[in-house]
């Protein structure tokens, strides 16, 4: 009698594509097609892969196949990194999710936001219209300097907004004028990054020692040789974005604030890269979410989604798979490591929830469609 793992059955070349092997806890992301028609054989070289390196039970492959989301930590070479991983079965047109990807409650990243939207061509002030500063946050930018501010912030912005504030006119409104000022340089930073690329990210200026987005985002992918090796042309889009244009891919820049469970809601500024490899062998679609401003926690943050189908037809289902890598602030200090293990916990429960969110409103949106049949 054949095992309840053995009911599982996935292609384990796409996750050797990616380079994951034993050092699995050292990669960015991975991906799958996995297909309930495929042979003994493979099933078991994924089965045992899963079983090893992430753990998998049995109860892991036939919740899986339920429509269960199941999440994972990864281990990261980088102590404030932390690193999870998700997979879950998706009951829905494919090409209806890719159509709608731009809609917040399909993208994984944002998913959870309470205010968000997408920035024009060329962005433009009224895309963040809705954009409103929470009281923490408004006295946090009062009270701003360089070197030491309770919100991540350029130099040029903190210099901007005190210089706004100490020559206020009579009358006017404070929040008024900071949400203003905000909203105007949030717009030109997407300009100067969609113009000039990795080298016009920003620079913290809220601690003591300047945080350079650039250099954490090279680093991430330094520590991605597998994208080097197998996807080259993705890998380079991603690092000289702009100056790399890659046919087949579609990309947006999105705004949210989230709340993420913690004690500030987040703003943040997300660079969604969809790709579409000519060759389907490997993965349908590949999603990189590169979060180029965050207003708390996050000073870097690098998710990818594959998409892959599970099974004919090739239109549903499909597998929706994720990994983000997110280094956080506080974890640079000794004396707070007490709290990565209940951070973690956290990361892994809010991925649960986003993922699950994700499911539902992509089979909502296939229902429709469905009854049409």
């Amino acid at each position: 009698m054949p095992s309840r793992e053995q009911n599982f059955s996935v292609d384990f070349q796409p996750l050797r594509f990616f380079g994951i092997s034993l050092a699995l806890c050292t990669t960015l992301f991975c991906t799958a097609r996995l297909s309930a028609q495929q042979g003994h054989a493979r099933s078991r070289d994924l089965n045992r892969f899963l079983t090893r390196e992430i753990h998998f039970k049995a109860q892991d492959f036939a919740a899986l196949q339920r429509g269960e989301i199941i999440t994972r930590l990864l281990d990261s070479p980088v102590g404030r990194e932390i690193a999870v991983f998700g997979i879950v079965r998706i009951n829905a047109s494919m090409k209806r999710f890719l159509e709608l990807l731009p809609d917040a409650h399909l993208m994984i990243e944002t998913t959870t936001a309470i205010e968000s939207g997408t920035f024009s061509s060329p962005p433009a002030v009224s895309d963040l219209s809705g954009l409103t500063l929470d009281p923490d946050d408004f006295k946090a930018i009062m009270n701003c300097k360089i070197g030491d501010c309770d919100i991540k912030l350029s130099a040029e912005s903190i210099r901007e907004i005190q210089k706004l504030l100490n020559d206020l006119p009579d009358g006017a409104d404070p929040a008024q004028v900071i949400i203003t000022a905000l909203r105007k340089r949030m717009v030109g930073y997407v300009a100067s990054y969609i113009s000039g690329g990795n080298q016009a990210l920003a620079t913290y200026y809220d601690k003591k020692k300047p945080l350079r987005l650039v250099d954490e985002f090279h680093d991430m992918l330094r520590n991605s040789p597998y994208l080097y090796n197998y996807q080259p042309e993705f890998h380079h889009f991603l690092e000289k974005y702009p100056a790399y244009p890659l046919p087949g891919t579609k990309d947006f820049i999105h705004w949210a604030k989230e709340d993420i469970g913690a004690n500030k809601r987040v703003i943040s500024l997300i660079h969604m890269i969809l790709y579409r490899p000519p060759e389907l062998r490997i993965a349908d679609a590949l999603i990189a979410s590169k979060q180029i401003y965050a207003s708390h926690y996050f000073e870097a943050s690098l998710g990818i989604t594959a998409l892959a189908h599970v099974d004919e037809p090739l239109d549903k289902p499909f597998y929706l798979i994720h990994l983000n890598r997110s280094r956080i602030d506080v974890l640079r200090h000794v004396r707070f490591g007490f709290l990565k293990n209940k951070i973690k916990k956290g990361v892994v429960k809010l991925l649960r929830r986003k993922m699950l969110l994700v499911k539902k409103a992509a089979e909502k949106e296939a229902a429709p469609a469905e009854q049409e049949r």
